[in-house]
């Protein structure tokens, strides 16, 4: 007949510890290798005559784990932007990005390469005073827009962009944006770790 070997309390107890503190860094690091950032922007539209955006756009800020379940959403309206540059201290945060303006811009770029985009309607429509400029300057928009936006695209039936002429002898700016954009999480974290 086996022997029964008797463990301590002590010894047990340290070990469901342990193991719930494994099971909890397991969880984390599923969460941080797993999780995609979506960004929904919806009814963004700038005119350049006001220099305003529009009141009743919408930001919306998920974070999926696995791309499909959405464990965080955070809903950015205008009303609570407000509240949101007097927390993140705008102010501060402005001065911050002039003093480490060329490593801000390295860290953007390097960022975007990660960048996709899962849905975008996007509209332009640029005027300028002389008529021929303004056709060329349409056409080199839309050819920019073209080739930056092509290696971002996740699915290209749910893009679409539209640089249109305007012809009224003034130099006017008209854009509407609806778009969805994501990023996984840890890339964000290595290129944090990088700078």
């Amino acid at each position: 007949m086996a022997k029964l070997i008797l463990i301590p309390k002590k010894v047990v107890i340290i070990l469901v510890f342990i193991c719930i503190f494994l099971i909890i860094i397991f969880f984390i690091s599923s969460l941080i290798l797993f999780t995609i950032i979506e960004i929904h922007i919806e009814n963004i539209k700038y005119l350049s005559e006001n220099r305003n955006l529009n009141k009743d756009y919408r930001i919306i800020v998920k974070l999926k784990i696995f791309n499909k379940l959405t464990y965080l959403k955070i809903n950015l309206k205008k009303s609570r932007m407000k509240n949101v540059r007097k927390l993140l201290k705008i102010d501060k945060l402005k001065e911050n990005i002039l003093q480490n303006k060329n490593s801000l811009y390295n860290g953007i770029f390097k960022l975007s390469k990660h960048v996709k985009v899962k849905k975008l309607n996007l509209k332009i429509n640029i005027g300028v005073e002389d008529a021929a400029i303004n056709a060329i300057f349409v056409g080199l928009i839309s050819t920019i827009v073209s080739i930056v936006l092509r290696n971002f695209i996740e699915n290209k039936s749910e893009a679409f962009w539209r640089v249109m002429p305007i012809y009224e002898n003034k130099n006017i700016l008209k854009i509407n944006l609806d778009a969805i954009f994501k990023i996984r999480l840890i890339d964000i974290l290595a290129k944090k770790k990088e700078q």
